[in-house]
């Protein structure tokens, strides 16, 4: 692919997708506006990065297609402007002759055994509130199911790491893989991958498109997004930080750069940070 010329926007903007873009509950985005906001920076050349430990087939249909039906075809090009870093770096897309290409990390890929113990798990003792992600190419996600309550979802969580805990422990993967529980999911990931690891691959697409943003705004709702603005302070990027979680959540981390929405939580923070920036 031939290189473009070098591009230096103002911004370039930075997402988690749970609990950021899309509802936490109802794992949509219910505010259309938020697309809107998202069109209207591509449509000023500013590129948006998706930093998010869901799969290939839910940023396209949560995030991507209503982008591309919110562009006019006239200006589908601009989505060459979206890089999209799924389960945290092990998968990421590129937009290229119009379509939206998927690369995968194969080295990052589940062995099959220790898959079949944890499919055996959920199914016997906690299937009716969590669902194991068979999207996922690189990492083993335990997710809310619809219809059920984050606080339901709380309760059960010590349970689900417990018995993680004893499947990597008899399958001698104590130090490879590491489990990362959230507001809605817990994750079972390389130990190589992560926030960090998919803002360096975010920094890695965006230099082989020659875009060198002035600055970077990420936003997050849970305490491990945190790292992206820690990734883009070590790397010497300008950067700030909009948390749209509680802010007790942060407690005891360095604030640096970091802004708060509170009392407005969530994919509404968001909304109305992108409605008055």
């Amino acid at each position: 692919m031939t290189s473009p010329s070098s591009h230096y926007p103002n911004t370039m903007w930075i997402f988690d997708v749970d609990g950021v873009l899309t509802n936490p509950e109802q794992k949509r985005i219910i505010y259309p506006e938020l697309i809107s906001e998202l069109v209207k920076r591509l449509k000023n050349n500013e590129p948006i990065g998706l930093n998010t430990g869901r799969s290939f087939s839910f940023i396209e249909q949560e995030i991507l297609h209503p982008l591309q039906e919110k562009l006019p075809l006239i200006e589908h090009h601009l989505l060459s402007l979206v890089f999209p870093v799924g389960e945290y770096g092990g998968v990421w897309m590129t937009y290229e002759q119009g379509v939206f290409q998927q690369h995968i990390n194969s080295s990052l890929c589940v062995p099959g055994e220790m898959e079949k113990q944890i499919k055996t798990f959920v199914k016997e003792m906690c299937n009716d509130i969590v669902f194991f992600d068979t999207d996922k190419r690189t990492m083993i996600s335990l997710e809310l199911q619809k219809g059920k309550t984050i606080d339901v979802f709380q309760s059960i969580t010590p349970l689900i790491i417990k018995n993680l805990q004893t499947i990597l422990h008899q399958n001698h993967f104590e130090n490879d893989w590491i489990i990362q529980p959230s507001r809605i999911c817990i994750d079972l990931q390389h130990v190589s991958v992560g926030k960090r690891y998919a803002i360096s691959k975010i920094l890695d697409l965006i230099k082989e498109r020659n875009i060198t943003p002035k600055q970077f705004v990420s936003f997050g709702d849970s305490l491990s997004d945190i790292a992206m603005h820690e990734a883009l302070l070590t790397k010497n990027k300008p950067s700030h930080f909009v948390f749209v979680g509680e802010n007790e959540l942060l407690r005891g981390k360095s604030l640096k750069n970091c802004e708060f929405t509170s009392p407005i939580l969530c994919d509404e923070g968001t909304l109305h940070y992108l409605k008055t920036h």
